[in-house]
Parts: structure tokens; C-alpha cells; sequence
């Protein structure tokens, strides 16, 4: 177990301090005339994408106005193309994408045409432009960017993970997951139309501390049913041996009503909130109503969901499906992580019903300590 832990918290400590990345590139052909292009390269910095790829060009076009800016941590460079012929059945793509790991976004807008927006990938870095595009193209797309942003945005998977660790039933857990679905869909859709606006490190910031304080949740013992306080019933426990369980369960109702001078003159070890001399361990909130924790964080969630669309960017004119289906493709991707995470736990409370809570307890270890690591990592960037 020990060992299983230590491999745990090596493996989630090396992901990245910005974990909400999707780091993929964009770009993008929009016809501003007949032959005429309108090209834009965009590439995070991180993972060296921005340099050691570059645009493919078709024969018979040239290039002109070539301007780079940094935009963040982000190069995006505009430059205006000019084709003899038209792109349709010509192949489009990245050079020196295949050398890497990362994805990019491939949209291409001819005039008064349908636009076509396909993914690039290290195993297909070219495509041939269609004669006509389909909007099921932009959403499959779309959908695809979702859910691996769920499965691969740590910060994401670990706060899903950590929600069924603590909650576990079915019940609470679907209302938990519901409500954190809701809330990240609300500030996700606001964010990108323009709504509202937030800076993105104290979101990054905040995002890691709640995956602490729901790890913190998980090591918080039971609760311990309280027993009736000897200084306000010792009459009572002797009239219930008396007169049976009717009058002892009648003396406990009133255990509560305690007067300052007996609080006064009690011994510690008999005061209320403690229980055979020890404090009492109360609920906290975040296991009483799970799912409005759950919303709470979810609209932070939501925020860093929008800033990771923002650096690829929404296709012009598709940004309600767009957004749709990415919003679609990471509640796949959450429930892939709650199915997986839960029959983990039904397979070890089947094989080994000692070790789930001790691997319970690892885990929440584990994923504090990462996403400490993180609340540190994102306010010394």
C-alpha cells in the first residue's frame, strides 16, 4: 500500500503546474475574396509546438503580410495567402506535427460556403479539404476536444475523483456530479460569449485549492453519534433503568438544556461536544450537502474550462455548436472517470474490503498533495 501510494503522488506530481491546458494548435484558412486567404497560426509555447511546426502551403499559393505576435503564453501569427486555384481536394495541414504528441484544430472558411473544421493529430497531420463542409464535422470535432480535455486537464479528473472518493453513493454522487455539471456549464457558456470576464490565475488558484479542501474532506473521520451529557441526565439515566426505555429516551431530549453554572462546575471530559472525553467529530459541509460544494466549485471549474477553449479559439460562425458539443464531450469524459472510479472501488471492497478504506485514505493523500503542489506552482507563476 505504501509503495502503491509513493508511485501515486510520483505520477501526479510530474503533471503540469497549469493543468487545464489543452495545448493544442489552431489554424485557420478564411477566404477574405476569391483566392484571396486569410491564415492564422495559433500555438502555445509550452510543449515547443509553436516552433517546431509550421503551416503547409499548396502549390500555386503565395504568402504576404507575415506578422507574429505573443499573445500570453501563446504565438500567433496572421498572414495573408494567394491561391491560383481553388483549396477544395487540396491537402492542408501542419508540418512537424508528427514529431510531437500534441493535437491542432484545422478550420477552413471558402466564401459562402459551409466551413470545415477537422483535428489534426501526430498520426494525420495533412487532410484534403472537402468540396463542401458539414456542421457534423465542427461538432464531432468539438466533441472529440471535450472529452479528452476531461481525461487528460488533471486538475479536472482529480476533483471528479476525489468527489467519488468522499461521496460514494449513488445517490449524492449523481446529485453532486449533476450539480457540478450545471455549474462548470453555466461559466463555461458565459466566459465564452462575453458575459463575464475573470483573470485566470486566481481561477487556476482557486481550481487547485478546492480539489484540497475535498481531499481534506475525505480524511475527516465518521461522525460520532452523540450520547446524552451525564452532568444534565445522571437523574435521568437513573429514572430511565427505573422505568424503561420510554422515560430514558424522554430524559434525552432534554440532555440538551444545560444551565452555565453546570457547564461551570462539568468536568471536561463531560461537557457537550465531546464524547467519552474526546471532541466530537461534526459533519462539515462538504459532506452534508455534497452538491452545492459540488456547484460551488463547479462554477470556478467553468471558468477554467473557458480559458482553455479561449487559447484554441471557437470557430467563427459555429460557436454555439461548437460549445455545445465540447460541453457534451466533457460529461462523457466525467462519467468515463466516475464509471471508472467507482468500479475500482466496488472491486476492492469485493477482494480486499480492509484495504478500501486505507486506499481511500492514499488516495485522498495523493491528491492533496498534487493539488498543493499546484496552489503553490500557480501563485509563484
Amino acid at each position: 500500500m505504501k509503495l502503491l501510494f509513493a508511485l501515486l503522488a510520483l505520477v501526479l506530481t510530474l503533471a503540469p503546474a497549469r493543468a487545464d491546458d489543452l495545448r493544442p494548435a489552431y489554424l485557420e484558412w478564411a477566404e477574405q475574396s476569391p483566392g484571396q486567404w486569410r491564415v492564422m497560426w495559433k500555438a502555445p509555447l509550452l510543449g515547443g509546438l509553436a516552433t517546431r511546426t509550421k503551416p503547409i502551403l499548396p502549390s500555386g499559393c503565395t504568402v504576404r503580410d507575415a506578422r507574429r505576435q505573443f499573445v500570453g503564453q501563446t504565438v500567433v501569427e496572421t498572414f495573408h495567402v494567394r491561391c491560383a486555384a481553388p483549396l477544395a481536394g487540396r491537402s492542408l495541414g501542419l508540418a512537424g506535427l508528427e514529431s510531437g504528441f500534441a493535437d491542432a484544430l484545422l478550420r477552413v472558411a471558402p466564401l459562402q460556403q459551409p466551413a470545415q473544421t477537422v483535428r489534426l493529430t501526430p498520426q494525420g497531420s495533412e487532410v484534403v479539404v472537402a468540396s463542401r463542409g458539414s456542421a457534423s464535422e465542427v461538432g464531432w470535432t468539438y466533441l472529440r476536444l471535450g472529452f479528452s480535455h476531461i481525461l487528460f486537464g488533471f486538475d479536472h479528473l482529480l476533483f471528479v475523483v476525489a468527489l467519488v472518493l468522499l461521496i460514494g453513493g449513488w445517490r449524492r454522487l449523481f446529485a453532486s456530479v449533476t450539480a457540478f455539471t450545471v455549474a462548470h456549464s453555466l461559466t463555461l457558456t458565459a466566459t465564452t460569449l462575453g458575459l463575464v470576464s475573470v483573470a485566470r490565475k486566481p481561477v487556476e488558484i482557486c481550481i487547485a485549492l478546492s480539489i484540497v479542501l475535498v481531499a481534506r474532506e475525505i480524511l475527516r473521520p465518521p461522525d460520532v453519534q452523540p450520547t446524552p451529557d451525564p452532568v444534565s441526565t445522571g437523574d435521568a439515566h437513573r429514572d430511565g433503568a427505573d422505568f424503561g426505555p420510554v422515560q430514558g429516551a424522554r430524559s434525552e431530549r432534554w440532555s440538551s438544556i444545560v444551565t452555565d453554572e453546570q457547564r461551570r462546575i462539568a468536568p471536561k471530559s463531560a461537557r457537550p461536544g465531546r464524547v467519552d472525553g474526546h471532541r466530537r467529530s461534526r459533519l462539515g459541509l462538504t459532506r452534508r450537502a455534497p452538491a452545492l460544494i459540488a456547484f460551488a466549485f463547479g462554477l470556478l471549474h467553468g471558468f477554467g474550462f473557458a480559458a482553455a477553449l479561449a487559447e484554441i479559439g471557437l470557430p467563427a460562425g459555429e460557436i454555439p455548436l461548437a460549445l455545445f458539443t465540447f460541453n457534451i464531450g466533457v460529461e462523457l469524459g466525467q462519467l468515463v472517470i466516475v464509471a471508472a472510479t467507482l468500479a475500482l472501488l466496488v472491486a476492492l471492497a469485493r477482494l480486499a474490503a480492509e484495504l478500501q478504506r486505507p486506499a481511500t485514505v492514499a488516495g485522498a493523500y495523493a491528491i492533496g498533495a498534487v493539488a498543493s503542489g499546484w496552489v503553490i506552482a500557480r501563485a509563484l507563476a
